[in-house]
């Protein structure tokens, strides 16, 4: 260590370091991030006495290069005030929860599992090349015992010289190509029930009389019950192929594995056919048997990944992977824990002592965790670092929100974990291959920001921020708060894991999303899970290609499903239950796949300001809940999704406060059969229209075809034309019919204007933020 009177606020770290003779100085670095921290806390307590030194930001600048560790790096309060940053940006370096190998002796081998299988049907593709019909051949090696199999069985990413290989998989897909319905059994499938007895719970509830207005639900319900445990009993165990076709194809050796079931049915709209699924469980499959006509797997452990027990329709489908019998094309590899063999199909490269294998290991690279819920790290800045390779954490054991929300669980862990900590920067970071969430938010965090960075190929969520309720409240500050995620790109996750976003919150507030990009999704981009605290802002960001794999919810989703209590310190401290109002403007969305609608609303949402959006291909909607307004956006050909032919769904009977006002629609050509709703309100009172969406200056477009007959409203139980919706219900009075299409300029002149209004509104709401 530097012994000077002026010692250096930085050291530095590379691959061709030395842990034992470096000093950490730019001509003789450090091999390793750890070692280096340690020299900045030697430093801060030998040389740097000095409160004014201390305060100051401690640099440690990383070179080129991989680094992989046998050990997640932590930083604690003690590490406060410090920059971990590339040395060259244009060059950064990759910090990998893999061992990388190489010199190792390849053999060719035989699995032998069954000839009588067509593996090729329906398949995905593992490479560019067209699937060959003769046999591939297999290679094997033994693995050394510095690499850890004992999570084998929960599967490891692998890659060979860079290249993303699957755990063998049944039937074939790459999930970097292939998204459902492709690569799955889809039977008929017949599920078994778990026949494990329920983990114990006890209900509690408090009169929905208790809120300043009605509850969307009579009560607000708890069901205490341990998160880790409320699955017992509610999954399966096992599956029986009943297509004979497709029984006869399954292939031996599947034990071992893990089956994928996504749950959700075939459902039709509007002459439309479209998969609704919803959830997706893993399970080990611990047994197989057969007969002449059908096939049957047996599941142990699992089924704790979404939040419902596993309703297994007769047509959900499955797949399973990492299993020995799965193993049959270029691209796929399979490990045997108990003899420590890998094998191999290799994709257009040949095996041998050069070739670079890299075996996930770690599900925590980087962990920037405080003491206790008092003792926080503070003023941490991670920059230009790659993040890649944690291990897969789809069969560790999720945890299920108290909030009820969603149909969602999640795994609270991550690749990049912050708990206890405030004013923590993830800058210019790139995250890919993390084989679950990329980052997680956790608990009492304060100002945590994500800027300029890069997420792809997540095995779960981009960034998960989840705090820990106290029986749905939080009345103490163990939530993520002030969360700020600005100018990131997102796309292609969800490997394994299907309930997942870009980014999700439950029991987080005041986040702010910003400037992002996000596309190639099988559900949602962003998901707001519960009604807690609010005063959230989703603002200038551009979606499409998101809900590829699902349907029934949009590429924004939210949820109130209960009552969540809160300290206002907003208000003195007072307890809370209405949360603050939510703002999302200035975003484009471009349905794609089966949107039901681009902003979803569900079951409660309340207190949204949706303003100054350009929404194409699928409509709003609102489902219960109260005072949410959609105004002065652009709806383009929102009948266009796969559910209903309407500007803006109003599902369910909301309370009050609900608005559609000064939006500008264009509504397509639709079949005969299906006329024109302009306004979905179909469950407003008939005798009262107080919890009616109030409608108003809206403009609708349609094609001049259409002049004579017009839309027709879904409102009040029945299908009414515009006037009548004027004189009769005094509802959208100043709005306007027009027969006809503005010109392709004059549209892409109104979408400009809108996101400029609300490119100026987000600069004024967060100049307010800041302000408080």
């Amino acid at each position: 260590s530097s012994s000077s009177s002026s010692p250096s606020l930085a050291c530095y770290v590379s691959t061709t370091g030395n842990d034992l003779s470096g000093d950490g100085s730019i001509s003789n670095p450090f091999k390793t991030l750890d070692r280096a921290l340690t020299h900045v806390r030697h430093l801060r307590q030998t040389n740097f006495k000095t409160p004014q030194i201390q305060s100051q930001a401690m640099t440690i600048l990383v070179f080129p290069g991989s680094y992989s560790s046998l050990t997640t790096t932590f930083l604690t309060q003690s590490d406060s005030n410090i920059v971990i940053a590339a040395k060259d940006m244009a060059n950064r370096p990759t910090f990998s929860g893999g061992i990388s190998l190489s010199g190792l002796t390849w053999e060719k081998s035989v699995l032998s599992n069954s000839s009588n299988k067509n593996k090729n049907k329906g398949e995905g593709k593992h490479s560019s090349s067209s699937h060959s019909t003769s046999a591939p051949v297999v290679y094997r090696t033994m693995l050394p015992p510095s690499v850890d199999l004992s999570n084998a069985e929960k599967s490891l990413l692998l890659s060979v010289n860079g290249e993303q290989y699957v755990a063998a998989r049944y039937p074939n897909a790459n999930p970097m190509y292939d998204i459902f319905p492709a690569g799955f059994v889809h039977g008929p499938n017949e599920y078994m029930k778990d026949s494990k007895p329920h983990a114990p719970s006890a209900s509690a509830s408090i009169p929905a009389a208790k809120y300043p207005f009605q509850s969307v639900f009579p009560t607000y319900s708890q069901s205490v019950i341990d998160p880790l445990r409320w699955h017992e009993g509610h999954g399966f165990g096992g599956v029986v192929v009943k297509n004979e076709t497709e029984a006869g194809d399954l292939p031996n050796n599947l034990s071992g594995g893990i089956a994928v079931h996504w749950d959700g049915n075939t459902k039709k709209m509007n002459g439309v056919v479209f998969h609704d699924q919803w959830m997706n469980y893993g399970y080990h499959v611990i047994n197989e048997s057969r007969t002449a006509t059908d096939a049957t797997l047996f599941f142990g452990d699992g089924g704790w990944q979404g939040y419902n027990g596993d309703g297994g329709d007769s047509d959900s489908a499955f797949y399973v992977f990492n299993a020995r019998g799965a193993l049959d094309v270029p691209g796929e590899f399979w490990i045997d824990a108990n003899t420590r063999e890998l094998f191999i199909i290799p994709n257009n490269t040949v095996l041998s002592e050069n070739t670079t294998i890299e075996i996930s290991q770690l599900k925590t690279i980087l962990g920037i965790i405080g003491g206790t819920r008092n003792d926080l790290v503070s003023n941490v800045v991670i920059r230009g670092i790659e993040f890649t390779m944690s291990r897969p954490t789809f069969m560790e054991m999720y945890e299920r929100p108290v909030s009820n929300t969603a149909g969602c669980s999640f795994y609270r862990g991550g690749a990049v974990e912050i708990e206890r900590a405030q004013n923590v920067q993830l800058d210019m970071c790139t995250f890919s291959w993390t084989g679950g969430n990329a980052v997680l938010i956790s608990g009492r965090t304060h100002n945590v920001s994500v800027v300029d960075s890069d997420f792809s190929f997540t095995g779960d969520n981009a960034i998960l921020a989840i705090g820990y309720p106290q029986f749905g409240a939080a009345v103490q500050l163990d939530y993520p708060n002030a969360t700020s995620v600005s100018r990131c790109l997102f796309h292609d996750l969800g490997m394994v894991g299907k309930q997942v976003s870009a980014f999700s919150q439950y029991m987080a507030a005041h986040t702010v999303l910003d400037q992002l990009v996000a596309f190639n999704l099988p559900r949602s981009a962003i998901n707001w899970g519960d009604g807690f605290v609010g005063g959230n802002l989703l603002s200038r960001s551009v979606f499409f290609e998101c809900v590829r794999e699902s349907a029934d919810h949009g590429a924004f989703n939210s949820w109130a499903r209960e009552p969540m209590f809160y300290v206002d310190y907003s208000k003195n401290s007072a307890i809370g239950v209405v949360p603050h109002v939510n703002t999302i403007t200035a975003n484009v969305i471009i349905a794609a796949g089966g949107t039901l609608s681009n902003l979803d609303h569900d079951d409660g949402s309340l207190l949204y300001n949706d303003t100054f959006n350009v929404l194409a291909y699928a409509p709003g909607k609102n489902y219960l809940g109260n005072q949410k307004v959609a105004r002065n956006s652009l709806f383009l050909f929102p009948n266009l999704n796969v559910f209903r032919p309407t500007c803006h769904m109003s599902d369910g009977a909301s309370e009050f406060g609900e608005e559609f006002l000064d939006n500008t629609c264009l509504l397509a050509p639709q079949p005969a059969a299906f006329p024109f709703y302009v306004i979905d309100n179909r469950m407003c009172s008939t005798s009262s229209n107080a919890s009616c969406t109030t409608l108003d200056g809206n403009k609708y477009y349609l094609p001049s075809t259409n002049s004579t007959t017009g839309p027709l409203y879904h409102y009040q139980g029945g299908l009414v034309p515009l006037s009548t919706v004027q004189q009769e219900f005094k509802e959208d009075v100043h709005s306007t019919i027009t027969a006809g299409y503005p010109t392709p300029s004059q549209v892409q002149e109104l979408a400009a204007s809108i996101l400029a209004q609300g490119d100026n509104y987000t600069r004024q709401k967060l100049l307010e933020r800041n302000s408080t």
